[in-house]
């Protein structure tokens, strides 16, 4: 076994659900037998190079195991030709995991203990240029420092981090994003000159330090929040957006677009190739009048409806939304009592994350004998800005308050006759 499960063992944070395995020879046929055992998937990710990878599920559970041959003539010289020194360390899986049966020629056990990170060889940049985002990663995730000289060899590379795949860029961006301190990947991003070579320079002065502020806020609140009370809300975040991106990382995205404001950014975005759902989830944080919706929370009325009415208007993704928009506050406002009346209103009457309207499309069509058209939308609208008021809150109410809008009602019929 090799690379990031040897490493996060080491480091004290057992096993993740992701396994590399490297073996002398073409793996596929001990692969096909892996996966048969333990009645899994298996298929092959790049028949050149012989990488392979079995898929199967423990204690509800998705395990991940990939199979590679060496890179070079022996285990020795195939360590050496990886990306640093903490992914470096192999462990033959048939010996007790403990230190001094760790195979270890660049001294990677020393430097997870000194948290350092430091290339494997001066050509590592240079072999792979994503190995500078993917060392930004380990920084960011695992709180290490670079080694200097290792430093130094990474900004020298980073120019030449346009000739990676753009969905390998995305995917290692996506991790980053994961890490609860994603805010101090996107730091390193800056210190290297990463965040410039693949996002542009910010539209605005200061652009970066409200980015990183409002990631940091972002991450305050989220701990503030009670798993158990806030579960539903948790939930919601928690569900996959696209590939190692998750709602909630796409909420950090989110707020560091927001502050800042790459130039082109939708076009950015394309060309890294993320999924249409996650674009249209920033470009609806980014395009967002957080003036004027700052001015609709400071009016609502008191009532769980209007809240839930409210928040419903924030698109398919709505309590993402309402939780960037409340990072605009003030600092002295109480987020954490705003996230609670809000989400806990929507969460009581939404239904598969989305809020059913009071009367639906049909009874409306048959009580003002109506075809299917603008007239219907116009009416739906109608009752929820009435819900935003406060001056609904159940379907008797809505229909007693159609009957008292018959005017309004006439005229909008009129128009579309």
């Amino acid at each position: 076994m090799v690379g990031g499960a040897v490493r996060d063992a080491i480091f004290g944070l057992g096993f993740e659900a992701d396994f590399d395995f490297t073996l002398p020879e073409e793996p596929t046929e001990f692969a096909q037998e892996f996966a048969g055992a333990f009645s899994g998937t298996w298929f092959m990710l790049d028949a050149q190079r012989q990488y392979s990878r079995v898929v199967f599920n423990c204690r509800r559970e998705r395990i991940v195991c990939d199979f590679s041959p060496f890179r070079a003539p022996d285990l020795e010289a195939d360590l050496r030709k990886r990306d640093f020194t903490i992914n470096a360390i192999a462990w033959p899986c048939h010996l007790p995991l403990v230190v001094d049966q760790f195979i270890d020629p660049m001294g990677g056990v020393r430097d997870i203990h000194k948290r350092l990170l430091r290339v494997c060889s001066s050509k590592a940049f240079l072999d792979d240029p994503l190995r500078t985002l993917k060392g930004v990663r380990h920084a960011a995730t695992l709180n290490f420092d670079f080694e200097p000289v290792s430093a130094a060899l990474l900004r020298d590379a980073v120019a030449q981090i346009d000739q990676v795949a753009p969905e390998r860029l995305r995917a290692e961006l996506a991790k980053t994003l994961s890490a609860d301190n994603a805010w101090r990947g996107i730091s390193l991003l800056q210190e290297t000159g990463l965040l410039v070579e693949i996002f542009g320079q910010p539209t605005h002065k200061g652009g970066l330090q409200t980015a990183l502020a409002g990631m940091q806020r972002l991450d305050r609140l989220l701990h503030g929040l009670d798993a158990e009370k806030h579960v539903d809300l948790l939930a919601s975040l928690s569900g996959e957006s696209e590939e190692f991106l998750s709602l909630l990382s796409l909420l950090r995205f989110a707020v560091f677009c927001q502050g800042y404001r790459p130039i082109a950014l939708q076009n950015v975005l394309r060309s890294l190739r993320f999924s249409n759902r996650s674009i249209d989830f920033i470009m609806v944080c980014q395009q967002l009048d957080i003036p004027v919706r700052l001015n609709e929370l400071a009016s609502l009325p008191d009532t769980p409806r209007a809240r839930a009415r409210w928040v419903s208007g924030f698109g398919r993704d709505p309590l993402a939304v309402l939780l960037l928009l409340l990072l605009q506050l003030p600092p002295e406002a109480d987020l954490l009592s705003l996230v609670e009346a809000f989400s806990s209103a929507f969460l009581a009457y939404a239904e598969n994350d989305r809020l059913p309207d009071l009367l639906d499309g049909d009874w409306l069509r048959t009580t003002f004998n109506l075809s299917e058209g603008p007239v219907v939308g116009r009416l739906l609208e109608l009752l929820r800005q009435a819900e935003i008021k406060g001056e609904i809150t159940t379907s008797a109410e809505a229909r007693r308050w159609l009957h008292d809008q018959q005017k309004t009602i006439d005229k909008i019929l009129l128009e579309h006759l």
